[in-house]
């Protein structure tokens, strides 16, 4: 099975009883000398002892093969509510028969046992969607520049460039790339070991100090429309070494992206100019309402101090009382609460320009990204390069 994310342990055993017991046994099957040395008995689904397989798996009664325990903590994750639309997805493109009524954790049981590099690759996938706040950074090029293949000898040369930055700060050579075909650009989900933490543990009665280093997750997206890069990571230094190494490794140019040079990608002008009518979502399909939820801004005269107006609809909160924004306010950041068409929870997109946005970034994210297109809250690629000095550009 393709590597996907791995918990330090499996935590919510509960989710074994979720299962229907034929499909957990048929999933157990390959581990059970095992489980039969360990005091399960895998010969019938009628008495599955589910406490003593749940303390096995934690670890209570010695070690856990290490494909086992990804594959049930894969299992845990995808069972989700949150994914049970990708899960019967999948399903349907893989012709695996699946009801109407069937629980998401036995759908997800039944791709398991079917083909679960599929299964890990949805999981990758799906934790790529988790991500909310990205940084975007632009390539200081005239032109969109495209990337390279993603060939498997390309992704290991990403990955060696990362580990060695990596390991000069102390971090081991932990990074694993996984790519995500996106047609617009590409996406890349990042697994690298954090720094390392010291854990109180007490073990066969005594106590002891465990060392371990945590796992995180960062991502990187290119959208190839503007060319620029969305990068979320923990710091400015991982910012600053995503870019450099995708650069090099991927367009050929180490200092393409540097998010010290980049120029502003997104602006609150519209809301500035334009009021409630910068909202106008008609020309966006599947946009159904459009309103700002939150305003931030900074006036001189408070010391640059941030206000936060905060109502369901602000400007009619505004407009109510009377009060505009003063002409001297510099907009600082809006949350803009946005209704979709078929979805029942609203999505929120929260922009700090010039750089920072935070919205889902699923495949309704694409509906909100072309509303700021069309609005203007994501600047013209010709106008974010009028900030660069023309020097910049010498070679390119």
């Amino acid at each position: 099975m393709a590597k996907t994310h791995r918990l330090t342990r499996f935590a919510k055993p509960d989710i074994l009883r979720s299962i229907d017991p034929k499909l957990l046994v048929n999933l157990l099957a390959p581990h059970a000398r095992w489980a039969e040395g360990n005091g399960l008995n895998l010969t019938t689904s009628d008495d599955l002892d589910y406490d003593r397989l749940a303390l096995l798996l934690i670890g209570a009664q010695g070690d856990v093969p290490d494909a086992l325990l990804d594959l049930i903590c894969l299992i845990d994750d995808m069972s989700a509510d949150r994914m049970e639309d990708q899960v019967r997805g999948l399903a349907a493109r893989l012709k695996v028969p699946v009801g109407d009524e069937d629980a998401n954790a036995d759908i997800v049981v039944r791709l398991a046992l079917h083909d679960p590099n599929a299964l890990a690759e949805l999981h990758v996938e799906g934790l790529s969607y988790r991500f909310r706040t990205t940084d975007r950074i632009a390539a200081i090029s005239k032109q969109v520049p495209k990337p390279r293949k993603l060939t498997p000898q390309v992704k290991a040369h990403l990955e060696d460039v990362l580990n060695g930055d990596f390991e000069r700060r102390g971090r081991d050579r932990t990074a694993i790339v996984y790519p995500i075909e996106n047609g617009a650009g590409f996406r890349l989900l990042i697994s690298r070991g954090d720094t390392l933490k010291r854990q109180g543990v007490i073990e066969g009665g005594e106590r002891r100090t465990r060392l371990f280093r945590p796992e995180e997750f960062d991502l990187v997206c290119y959208d190839q429309k503007h060319g620029d890069l969305l990068v979320k990571a923990k710091g400015v230094t991982d910012r600053r070494v995503y870019c450099q190494a995708i650069g090099l490794c991927l367009f050929g140019d180490r200092f393409l992206f540097d998010p010290d040079l980049s120029p502003s990608r997104y602006s609150l002008a519209p809301l500035r100019e334009r009021g409630r009518a910068a909202l106008t979502f008609a020309h966006i399909p599947g946009v159904e309402g459009a309103w700002l939820e939150r305003l931030e801004v900074k006036r001189k005269d408070y010391d640059n101090g941030i206000i936060k107006i905060c109502a369901p609809n602000v400007w009619e909160l505004l407009e109510l009382f009377g009060r505009p924004v003063p002409d001297a306010a510099v907009f600082f950041r809006a949350a803009i609460k946005f209704k979709l068409a078929g979805l029942k929870r609203e999505r929120t997109l929260v922009l700090t320009p010039p750089f920072r946005c935070s919205c889902e970034q699923d495949d309704h994210g694409d509906i909100i990204e072309q509303f700021m297109d069309a609005g203007g809250y994501l600047l013209p690629r010709s106008e974010s390069m009028r900030e660069i000095p023309p020097t910049l550009f010498d070679g390119t």
